[in-house]
C-alpha cells in the first residue's frame, strides 16, 4: 500500500510540474496576429543597403578586423574566440526618420556561444577611413569603442549574470567620454528604459526583449525603425510568424551641429560583433535601409504580437520553482531525520529487523517522488540542477533493478559501516550521498526563485 501511494505521489508530482512547465512556455507564445511594420511603399536606400553577392555590394562600406565578405555574406567573427569585427557605412544618414532592416545569422556547434554584436549610429567624426589607426573603431563593446558617440542597439547573446535572459536585444547610448558599463551584468544598468507611451495611453516595460535567435539554421531579420526620436526595433525569426514587437525606447539627444535637425540624423550606420571566451559565427546576410516621414505611424506592443522582456519569472515559472524548492527542502529534512533516527537506533542498539522497517518505511515513495523532481528538470531544461540530481538518480535506479534499493536486516547487522552488495555502499555512505546531492541542488532551487 505504502508503494502504491509512493507510485501515485510522485506521478502526481510530476503532472503537476509538467502542466506548469508548459504553461510557463505557452506564457511566452504571442497572441496577437502579427503585422508587417515594413515600411513598404518607401523605396530603398542604396547607399545605405546591402545585398548579395556580398562580395561585390561594398561601394558605399567599408569592413575591417575580422571581418570577411563572400558572395552571400559578410562574416564579422568566426567562432573563434578572441576576434573582433565592423562593417561601416561611408554615407550618412540624410533624414530625420529612417529604418533599417537587417538580416544575419548567429551560430556555432557548441550549444554556448557569445559573445555579441552591435548595430550602431555612430558620430561621423569616428569615421575609421580618416583615423589614424586602422583599428580605431574597435572595441570591447562588441566590437566596439568605448568612447563611441551615438546609439547601439546590442545583441547580447552570452549569459554573463546567470540570469536566463539571453540572448537579449536592448539599446545604449553616450555623446562623450567613456561609456562606463557592467559586462558581468549584461549592461543590466546601462540600457536605456526610457519607453514611449503606447497608441491606447500605455506604457511597458518595452525596453529589452528575449529571444532564442541563435543555431535556428536559417537568417533571421531585425526591423530597426527610427521615428520621432523613438527607437523600434521588430524580430522576425521566420518561423513563421512574421514581425513581433521586440522594444521601443526614446532616444533623448540633440543633434551634434544642428538643433533643428534629428538627433541621428548624419551618423553613420555601423554593424560590430566581438567574441570571447565562447565564440559564434555573425553573419550579415542582407541590409535595406529606407527614409521615412514623421508622420508615418508604427505598430507597437499593444498592437502587434510581442516577444517577452526576460524581466523577471512568469507566474507559472514562479510556481514551477516554488514546488521544486519545497520538494528539495522536503527530501533534505527526510534524509536528515531518517538519518538521525538510524544513527540513534544504532546507538541504542535496537534489533536490526526493527532499524530495517523502519528505514525502509519511506524508501519507495522517495525514490519516485525525487525520479520525478528529476526528470522535470531536464524536460524543462533546467541542466545545472539535473545534473546535480542525476547521479543519486542513476546509483538509486541502479539499486532498485538489482532489488537492493531497500535496506536489510542483515547489511545493518553486518555492515552498518562499511558496503555491502551491489555498488559497495553502505547505509552511512547512502545518506551522506543524498545529503551533499540535496543540499547543493537546494541552493540553486533557491537561486532560481528568489533569485531571478
Amino acid at each position: 500500500m505504502t508503494e502504491m501511494k509512493g507510485r501515485f505521489f510522485a506521478w502526481a508530482l510530476f503532472l503537476l510540474l509538467a502542466v506548469l512547465a508548459v504553461g510557463a512556455a505557452a506564457r511566452r507564445r504571442p497572441t496577437k496576429m502579427s503585422t508587417n511594420p515594413v515600411s513598404t511603399q518607401y523605396p530603398p536606400e542604396p547607399h545605405h543597403s546591402l545585398h548579395p553577392p556580398m562580395d561585390a555590394a561594398q561601394s558605399y562600406f567599408t569592413f575591417g578586423g575580422s571581418t570577411v565578405a563572400t558572395k552571400k555574406f559578410m562574416r564579422l567573427t568566426p567562432s573563434t574566440q578572441d576576434r573582433r569585427g565592423f562593417v561601416w557605412n561611408e554615407y550618412p544618414i540624410e533624414s530625420d526618420d529612417f529604418e533599417v532592416e537587417v538580416k544575419l545569422e548567429i551560430f556555432s556547434n557548441p550549444h554556448f556561444g557569445g559573445d555579441g554584436m552591435g548595430i550602431w549610429f555612430i558620430h561621423p567624426e569616428q569615421d575609421p577611413s580618416i583615423a589614424s589607426e586602422p583599428s580605431a573603431l574597435q572595441g570591447n563593446i562588441f566590437g566596439m569603442r568605448e568612447d563611441f558617440r551615438g546609439l547601439g542597439i546590442m545583441i547580447d547573446v552570452y549569459d554573463n549574470d546567470g540570469r536566463r535572459n539571453n540572448p537579449a536585444i536592448f539599446v545604449i547610448k553616450n555623446d562623450q567620454g567613456k561609456f562606463h558599463y557592467s559586462h558581468d551584468l549584461d549592461f543590466e544598468h546601462e540600457m536605456i528604459r526610457t519607453v514611449p507611451v503606447g497608441h491606447d495611453g500605455s506604457t511597458a516595460d518595452s525596453y529589452r526583449c528575449v529571444a532564442d535567435i541563435r543555431n535556428l539554421q536559417r537568417p533571421i531579420k531585425l526591423l530597426l525603425k527610427y521615428l520621432n526620436q523613438v527607437m523600434h526595433v521588430y524580430l522576425d525569426t521566420e518561423d513563421g510568424q512574421g514581425y513581433r514587437f521586440c522594444l521601443a525606447v526614446k532616444v533623448d539627444g540633440k543633434h551634434h551641429s544642428d538643433p533643428a535637425k534629428a538627433y541621428l540624423r548624419d551618423h553613420h550606420l555601423v554593424f560590430t560583433a566581438a567574441t570571447g571566451q565562447v565564440a559564434d559565427n555573425m553573419d550579415l546576410v542582407e541590409v535595406t535601409t529606407r527614409y521615412l516621414k514623421s508622420t508615418d505611424v508604427t505598430p507597437d506592443g499593444t498592437d502587434i504580437a510581442s516577444f517577452g522582456t526576460g524581466e523577471g519569472q512568469s507566474l507559472f515559472a514562479q510556481i514551477f520553482w516554488f514546488i521544486i524548492t519545497v520538494s528539495g527542502v522536503g527530501f533534505l529534512g527526510l534524509t536528515i531525520y531518517e538519518y538521525q533516527e538510524y544513527k540513534a537506533m544504532l546507538r541504542d542498539h535496537v534489533d536490526s529487523v526493527a532499524i530495517a522497517q523502519r528505514l525502509n518505511t519511506y524508501v519507495q515513495p522517495h525514490f519516485l517522488a525525487h525520479a520525478a523532481v528529476t526528470v522535470a528538470l531536464l524536460v524543462t531544461l533546467n541542466f545545472i540542477p539535473f545534473l546535480i540530481n542525476l547521479p543519486l538518480l542513476v546509483v538509486r535506479v541502479v539499486l532498485n533493478k538489482y532489488g537492493a534499493l531497500t535496506v536489510s536486516s542483515a547489511t545493518i547487522a553486518r555492515f552498518s559501516t562499511r558496503g555491502s552488495g551491489i555498488l559497495g555502499m553502505s547505509p552511512d555512505t547512502r545518506f551522506l550521498f543524498a545529503l551533499v546531492t540535496y543540499a547543493l541542488a537546494g541552493l540553486v532551487y533557491c537561486y532560481q526563485l528568489f533569485g531571478n
